[in-house]
Parts: structure tokens; C-alpha cells; sequence
């Protein structure tokens, strides 16, 4: 809008000299106006509203210029006598190609073909701004949407790749939980035959802090210590800590001669297999209604955490 009016300025002033025909000019100075008025519209993402503009624009610059050669005809070589050449030099001259087999050669008339070719940069220019700008960054959006979802907040990372972290990462998400499982095994195969949602799982060092902080530890409410490895699991709640120090921790316990060092790390819940499947045999054989282990992990994480 700045360039067009800069424009208008200056045949204005030429005007003064040269002996220019007024309708010409009137319909020069409606487009300026037009593109002062309507340039506030172009904060608008609405790209159907950005194309009706430009192709609105791009008709009045083409008038302008038809009409305006039209007017000038004895000003070109050679002279445009009927509007498909002046259309024909308008589109031309606006699309900035050039052929050549019309040439000004008045004042006037190279000062007229100065205000096209500017015009034409201005409308192109708005084009690839309002209309190609927006679609390429929709698209762009869509792209980098498909592979990166929403960040987890308030969810459980399970560090383990076992089948106890498997069958726990099912039953949790039975539950509407979101969970992330971490752990050196998770890779894109093993993770598709477990039936695992390929943005629910990091593969890597879980004992390592780099690899908790791809699993948004920051933003989890609890973290599930359940590999074979007694001492990867101490270690990866020491590395939870570290990152967020007020962290819910359930840590399991493999092999009873660990439990000293394990309770002396201070979990909130601590898991013991065998004492878990002492319970059932006792409980079977006494005819008792068998314990889920599930359902007391569920009551200790159960404080509105789920989806």
C-alpha cells in the first residue's frame, strides 16, 4: 500500500507537467485508496479472505493499466489502439516478462509503465505474503503436529522393559492413566509386538537423567521402578530425584537380600514379587479371595491423576 501510494504521489505531481487525462488518474487514485483502506484487513489468517483480496487487487491493477494504455495509446510503439492489446501489454508489463513488441516512448507513457510494473511487484508480493505464507505454514503445522503430541503432564513413567513393566503399562492405560515407559529394550519392534503406542515409550539408559527428561519426569506425577535389575532401579530413582526431588516412587524389589539398600532410598511404595506370590499360594490354599497387587498400586496412585 505504501509502494502503490508512492506511486500515485508521483504521477500526481507529473500531472502537473504533462498533460495526463483525469479519468485515468481517478481510477489510479481509487485503487490507492482501495489498498490504503483494506491494508488493515491483511493481519487476518483467513487465506479464502487473502485470495478474494489479491485477486480483487490483481482486476483493478489490471484495469488501471488497460484503461491507462488505452489512453495513452500514441505513447507507445507501436500504438495500442483496441483493449486486447492494452490488456495484453497489462499483463505483460504487471507479470514483469517483458516481450518487448510494445514499448513506451513518451514521457508519459514510460512514467505510466513505471507505475504498472511497481504495482505488479506490489500484488505479487502480497500474494506469496497473505496466501502462499499461510498455507505453507498450515501445512508445516500439520507436519510437525503429526510428530510431536501434545507434551504429557501428570502421567507415570514406568522404567523397565520387562514383562511386569508391559502388562503394568496395559492395565494402566485400561485405566485411562498416561503413562511412558523408559528402558534400554524399548525399540520400535519389540514396542510394536507389545502393542505399545509408539509415543508412549523412550528407548534408553532409564538410570540415566538426559533419558528421564525425554519422558517429561518434569511434568510426571509418579515413576514405576520396575526392570529385573535391582540396581538399575535404585539408581533410577535417585536419577527421578534429582530431576524433580517431590516425585511419587514405586520401586521393585527383585532379590530380598537388596531390601536394606532399597529401603534405605526411602520409596513411597516398595513391590516385592516373591512376597506377593507367598501371599497368593497361602490365600489359594486357605480358600481366601486372592489380592490384587494392581489395585494397591492403583490406590496409592489414585489422587485424580488419571486422563
Amino acid at each position: 500500500a505504501i509502494l502503490a501510494t508512492a506511486v500515485g504521489m508521483l504521477l500526481f505531481v507529473v500531472s502537473h507537467f504533462m498533460a495526463m487525462p483525469w479519468p485515468w488518474f481517478a481510477l489510479d487514485l481509487l485503487i490507492f485508496l482501495i489498498l490504503l483502506r483494506l491494508g488493515q484487513h491483511f493481519t487476518r489468517r483467513s487465506v479464502i479472505f487473502s485470495a478474494i483480496f489479491v485477486l480483487a487487487l490483481l482486476l483493478l491493477v489490471l484495469s488501471y493499466s488497460t484503461v491507462g494504455a488505452l489512453f495513452l495509446s500514441s505513447g507507445f510503439s507501436p500504438e495500442i489502439h483496441d483493449p486486447v492489446s492494452a490488456l495484453y501489454f497489462s499483463v505483460v508489463t504487471i507479470s514483469t516478462v517483458g516481450y518487448g513488441s510494445i514499448v513506451p516512448k513518451t514521457a508519459e507513457a514510460r512514467i505510466f509503465t513505471i507505475s504498472v510494473i511497481l504495482l505488479g511487484i506490489t500484488v505479487f508480493s502480497t500474494a506469496f505474503s497473505s496466501i502462499l505464507v499461510p498455507l505453507i505454514g498450515q501445512h508445516l503445522h500439520s507436519i510437525i503436529g503429526k510428530h510431536h503430541p501434545t507434551l504429557p503432564k501428570n502421567h507415570i513413567v514406568i522404567a523397565g522393559a520387562g514383562d511386569l513393566a508391559r502388562n503394568t503399562y496395559h492395565a494402566l492405560c485400561t485405566r485411562y492413566y498416561k503413562v511412558v515407559l523408559v528402558g534400554r529394550d524399548w525399540k520400535p519392534e519389540l514396542a510394536d509386538e507389545a502393542e505399545i503406542h509408539p509415543h508412549h515409550y523412550i528407548t534408553g539408559d532409564s538410570s540415566r537423567t538426559m533419558v528421564l527428561e525425554k519422558a517429561y519426569l518434569r511434568n510426571a506425577y509418579a515413576i514405576l521402578c520396575l526392570d529385573a535389575s535391582d540396581d538399575l532401579n535404585a539408581f533410577t530413582l535417585l536419577a527421578a530425584r534429582q530431576i524433580k526431588p517431590d516425585i511419587r516412587t514405586v520401586l521393585l524389589m527383585n532379590e530380598v537380600s537388596h531390601a536394606k539398600t532399597l529401603f534405605g532410598l526411602q520409596p513411597d511404595l516398595v513391590i516385592e514379587l516373591q512376597a506377593v506370590m507367598a501371599a497368593w499360594m497361602v490365600q489359594g490354599l486357605l480358600g481366601e479371595p486372592l489380592q490384587d497387587p494392581l489395585s494397591s498400586l492403583l490406590f496409592f496412585l489414585s489422587d485424580d491423576h488419571s486422563v
